[in-house]
């Protein structure tokens, strides 16, 4: 189950990130999904933030605000950015979708996350997961083993 509140009733560690994020010269664009989110919540650094679209409007949108001072790759899946106080940040084209479609498609509920603008979208079971430090499935059909590897080797553990 997917549950979608307004940004003011997130915890505060995300509310906090929010703060951070939505001044990006892409917050007209776009939303900000999984493990940034996840890892700022479990109180560990994040090592990069993904944003993503709806569409290849918002995307090209996104690329127009940003791209002529900031870029740090591209290829055909994400433009990469190197941003001042926010570190690396991927402007995601890999996959189109709206944020509960993302939710829903994360491959582990301790993924399952996105912030919107406005909104703070979730598994039901993501804020209890992650203070857990548990893996469990959310979409049996696109689990990663190189995400789970990850998560085990910071001290994650699989349920």
């Amino acid at each position: 189950m997917i549950l979608t509140t307004p940004i003011y009733s997130a915890p505060f560690a995300i509310r906090k990130l929010h703060q951070r994020l939505f001044p990006l010269p892409t917050a007209g664009f776009g939303f900000v999904a999984g493990g940034c989110i996840r890892d700022t919540l479990a109180g560990d650094p994040p090592k990069d933030v993904d944003i993503f679209f709806a569409d290849e409007r918002e995307y090209r949108g996104a690329l127009g605000a940003v791209l002529p001072t900031l870029c740090r790759f591209v290829n055909e899946n994400a433009v990469g950015l190197t941003l001042p106080k926010l570190g690396d940040v991927d402007i995601c084209r890999a996959s189109f979708r709206l944020p509960a479609e993302m939710v829903r498609e994360f491959d582990f509920i301790c993924c399952a996350v996105a912030l919107t603008a406005d909104h703070y979208i979730r598994h039901i079971d993501f804020e209890s997961d992650v203070a857990a430090r548990v893996l469990r499935v959310n979409n049996p059909m696109r689990k990663s083993r190189a995400r789970a590897e990850r998560l085990l080797r910071r001290g994650w553990e699989i349920q």
